[in-house]
């Protein structure tokens, strides 16, 4: 299971008297979302969209949009030497992520090939094993995905995060974002998995972020008179 040592809110306010200013310091976290279709109107792509509208505060949702231009696997390709760009790419996009977040439909029940693509690729990745990954899905109609893809993952030695995943149970694939946010619970659902995410994943040093001095601060920390 992933480190889960951060404070729940992962952010400290800090008073700077020199400057009059009160600085607020955020624990930010890169999580790298992975759509399993390639279809422009796929459910799954409308799904990370709204994740990356609702991020809360401390997330950054970054998407790796190269699934289609990657090669076809093979293990003559997987070297130094030979390795392509895109899967040169796709590593350090992984590599630099703090966490990994799966959208996947389920095809002929089974996973997409250009996906399952992809996940042998990654395998060369040497920061993959131990990465945080969670699976978010649209549809409850996936019998067979859930748990293949799990098995893969935990072949590949990923740390998945049950906590950070959810299904949204819908029962038609015919969604964009709006139907999504228009749902007060659907909305929640994605909060919430991914606050348990944020808090699943190992401590980062904190980055400052100033904010105007005021007598009192919206969230945690100090609250108190406007520093002299």
């Amino acid at each position: 299971m992933a480190n889960s040592s951060c404070s729940p809110s992962g952010i400290i306010f800090a008073k700077l008297w020199e400057s009059k200013r009160v600085v607020k310091f955020v624990a930010w976290y890169q999580i790298l979302t992975f759509c399993g279709s390639l279809r422009s109107a796929s459910s799954n792509r409308a799904l990370l969209t709204t994740v990356e509208r609702l991020a809360p505060e401390g997330i950054s949702i970054r998407r790796y949009e190269g699934i289609a231009e990657l090669p076809h696997f093979t293990p003559d390709l997987d070297h130094d030497t030979f390795l392509p760009a895109a899967v040169r790419d796709l590593r350090d996009q992984v590599a630099a992520a703090d966490g990994l977040l799966f959208a996947v439909p389920e095809y002929m029940h089974g996973l997409p090939g250009s996906f399952k693509n992809a996940l042998d690729w990654m395998v060369g990745c040497q920061r993959f094993p131990g990465k945080p990954v969670a699976l978010a899905h649209v549809s409850a109609r996936h019998a067979f995905l859930p748990g293949q893809l799990e098995e893969v993952l935990k072949t590949m030695a990923a740390t998945l995060v049950p906590e950070a995943g959810f299904n949204l149970g819908l029962t038609t694939n015919n969604v964009d974002v709006d139907l999504i946010c228009s749902n007060a619970g659907h909305k929640a659902t994605i909060v919430a998995a991914l606050e348990a995410f944020r808090k699943s994943l190992c401590p980062k040093p904190q980055q400052a972020e100033e904010q105007p001095a005021s007598s009192t601060l919206l969230r945690g920390g100090y609250s108190g008179p406007r520093p002299k």
